[in-house]
C-alpha cells in the first residue's frame, strides 16, 4: 500500500487558518485542510507549532509618541529622526506592546485541531534538534524556522508550505511553497463555506497595525 502524500505546514499556515483578519490566506488554508480531511494527503507539522500558535499575540495598535526630550534632540539633529523612529517602533513591539491571551476555551479548541486525523505532529526530539542546529549554523535560519525546516526534511514531506517565512535559504534541500487553492469550483463542495474551525465567540481578531 502506497504511503499517503505528505506536506508540511509551519506555524504561519495554522495562524492564518485561525485569523479572521487574514481573509484571503485563511480561505486558501481552509481549502487545503478540506482536501486533507478528504484523505488526499496528510499535513505534517512540529509539536513546536502548537507553542507558536497558542502563545499570546502582541496587539500593536498605535505606537506611543516620542518622549518630550526628543523634541530638542531632533531640532539639533533632524537627520536622526528616522533611525530613532525605527528603534522606537522595534522597542515598543518587542517590549511594551500588550499581549492578547487566549481563553482556556480557545486554547482547548486550537489544541484539539492538532489531533485531527489529517494533522500529523512530529516531536521535537534530539534528532530534530540536532538537524535544526545544523541548518541554523549553515544557512542562518532563526531557531523556530530551523526547527520547522529540520522536521520537514526528516519527515520526508513532498513540500514545506508557509506564509511570510524566510525558508528560501533551504529551498535547495526541500521544496518550499505558499499554500495554494486546490479546489477550482468551490460551490460544488457541500458545506464549503462552513468554517473549518469553530472558535468560541470570544475569539478576538488580530488587527494589522
Amino acid at each position: 500500500m502506497n504511503e499517503r502524500r505528505k506536506i508540511y505546514w509551519d506555524s504561519s499556515c495554522f495562524i492564518c487558518l485561525l485569523n479572521k483578519a487574514e481573509a484571503d490566506r485563511r480561505r486558501v488554508c481552509e481549502d487545503v485542510i478540506r482536501h486533507a480531511q478528504n484523505a488526499e494527503f496528510d499535513i505534517w507539522t512540529s509539536t513546536w507549532t502548537i507553542v507558536e500558535v497558542i502563545r499570546p499575540k502582541k496587539k500593536y495598535g498605535i505606537v506611543p509618541r516620542f518622549p518630550l526630550w526628543t523634541v530638542k534632540a531632533f531640532a539639533a539633529a533632524p537627520e536622526g529622526r528616522g533611525e530613532f523612529q525605527a528603534l522606537w517602533d522595534y522597542y515598543y513591539k518587542n517590549t511594551s506592546a500588550p499581549s492578547d491571551k487566549l481563553t482556556p476555551e480557545q486554547i482547548a479548541v486550537i489544541a484539539g485541531m492538532f489531533e485531527w486525523p489529517c494533522i500529523k505532529t512530529a516531536y521535537l526530539d534530539q534528532r530534530v534538534a540536532s538537524k535544526a542546529v545544523e541548518l541554523s549554523r549553515d544557512f542562518g535560519l532563526k531557531p523556530p524556522d530551523a526547527v520547522h525546516a529540520a522536521t520537514a526534511i526528516l519527515a520526508k514531506v513532498a513540500e514545506l508550505q508557509r506564509w511570510d517565512r524566510d525558508f528560501d535559504k533551504v529551498a535547495h534541500l526541500i521544496p518550499v511553497e505558499n499554500p495554494k487553492m486546490i479546489t477550482r469550483q468551490e460551490v460544488l463542495i457541500p458545506d464549503f463555506q462552513k468554517p473549518v474551525v469553530n472558535l468560541p465567540e470570544s475569539t478576538k481578531e488580530e488587527k494589522k497595525p
